[in-house]
């Protein structure tokens, strides 16, 4: 029952169009030359986040470091210089391995290199896949291994074939179901889901913009179908918020103009935030870099265009304020309450209290509801008179009724779970208790005033 009942409360929130709120700040200071077209990865051994090579006018092979202060160029040579190329750690080697790109002497580079925080090996497996740029690499924590999927190949403008990296050869996956062929998308590790997930990329005969999110599972790809997603793009970005357990994507280009929104995805469902602050974020939306810094649990992001650019932006998410808010009229001295010390915060139990229950009430259920505007084509609150309950009112569209209040006297205590899903944070819930009470009214019925429960989220530890 308790099961069924949060999965009820899930839907009705679901209907509601919850955005989380974000914050962008600017990181004043030097920096790694401007460019775009570059690669990017948190490494968690060192605890900084790794930039390497893409393109200003020319293409670029330094190395530079970001330790949550400041960006340090690594003087040690690497790969050749390059844009385009695909980039992810390695936590089971401890390691950053880059794979691919563009350089000035091939467009399909198919070299693959190891970042071990002090120098740069290239690793000479007996397999690789065809020499490609534009392609997408993430790592998949539960199977310890490297997925790539996509690009730009001598073959191929826009594949769709799948590798794995072990941390010695490349391998390649025949999946039964896979996402259509594409460059330029974007992938990033979803670690409580347990899964890579990819979203965007160009590609097919009529040049498609795609904007379907598909999982990896180590064995199989599925799509993952949602009644909100963002606008299909290329040249966006993708990271992991750990803290939040939510995947973030920002910018790229869809098929009318550059994107500027961040979105944030919890696992079933997308919701693009609201900026807070006097900054809307960078101005340079498209071929830029993001990596998630674990240690100081902020999103960093550098370079793009227009451009190109040299700045330095991190990305946070503010979490929702909750407010538990009492209003209307009740009736026969019943009163509706937030219990002391409750708060209605996402994963938590919201405890509400019904005060001055009848001695001879026979039922007490709470109705919960999305809007206290309008209950179809009638405006809220409705006079319940006309139900012989004179002095009652209804304060909300009551779209669920459940009967699961405690009693200890005149007092009921009614629990309710709130799903732990960030795409439901800033979601305001309705709340009404009725009391079957024999004798207070013609129609042996009362009813309690409303609250309104806006939900919010608790900081993550």
């Amino acid at each position: 029952m308790h099961k069924l009942k949060l999965v009820a409360v899930s839907c009705l929130l679901s209907a509601a169009n919850a955005q989380p709120l974000s914050m962008w700040t600017q990181v004043s200071g030097v920096g790694p030359p401007a460019r775009s077209l570059h690669s990017m990865c948190y490494d968690a051994t060192r605890e900084v986040v790794v930039l390497f090579g893409g393109s200003n006018g020319g293409q670029l092979g330094d190395t530079w470091t970001w330790d949550g202060t400041s960006w340090t160029e690594q003087q040690v040579p690497g790969p050749p210089a390059r844009d385009r190329a695909a980039m992810a750690y390695d936590a089971a080697r401890r390691e950053v391995i880059l794979f691919g790109g563009a350089t000035a002497t091939t467009s399909w580079a198919q070299d693959t290199w190891a970042w071990d925080g002090t120098q740069w090996q290239q690793r000479l497996p007996v397999q690789s896949p065809p020499g490609r740029r534009e392609c997408a690499l993430a790592y998949d924590s539960r199977r310890q291994e490297m997925v790539l999927f996509g690009g730009d190949t001598p073959a191929t403008s826009w594949s769709q074939d799948t590798w794995i990296w072990n941390g010695t050869t490349w391998s390649p996956r025949l999946p039964l179901n896979s996402p259509p062929p594409r460059k330029w998308n974007a992938m990033t590790y979803d670690a409580r889901r347990e899964e890579v997930l990819l979203f965007g990329g160009v590609g097919g005969y009529q040049y498609q913009y795609h904007d379907g999110t598909w999982a990896w599972d180590g064995s199989d790809w599925r799509e993952k179908v949602t009644a909100t997603r963002p606008r299909g793009r290329w040249l966006h970005a993708m990271a992991y918020d750990t803290r939040w357990s939510a995947a973030i994507l920002f910018g790229g280009r869809t098929s009318s103009s550059s994107a500027r929104s961040v979105w944030w995805w919890d696992g079933s469902a997308w919701a693009e935030t609201i900026y807070l602050g006097s900054r809307p974020g960078p101005l340079s939306s498209e071929s830029h870099a993001m990596a998630y810094d674990e240690a100081r649990r902020t999103t960093v992001l550098f370079g793009g265009s227009p451009g190109p650019s040299d700045e330095t932006w991190l990305l946070d998410r503010v979490p929702q304020p909750s407010s538990y808010t009492t209003y209307g009229q009740s009736c026969a001295g019943l009163a509706l309450d937030a219990a002391p010390g409750a708060q209605p915060l996402l994963g938590q139990t919201m405890t509400s209290e019904v005060r001055g229950i009848p001695a001879a009430a026979t039922a007490t259920v709470m109705s919960l509801g999305r809007s206290d505007l309008f209950l179809g084509p009638l405006e809220l609150p409705l006079s319940l008179f006309f139900a012989g309950m004179p002095g009652c009112w209804l304060h909300h569209d009551s779209v669920l009724f459940d009967p699961a209040i405690t009693i200890a006297g005149t007092t009921g205590r009614y629990d309710l779970m709130i799903p732990n899903r960030p795409s439901l944070a800033g979601v305001t819930l309705y709340l009404q208790a009725w009391v079957a009470a024999p004798g207070a009214t013609p129609a042996g019925a009362i009813t309690s005033n409303g609250a309104a429960l806006e939900i919010g989220e608790a900081v993550p530890r």
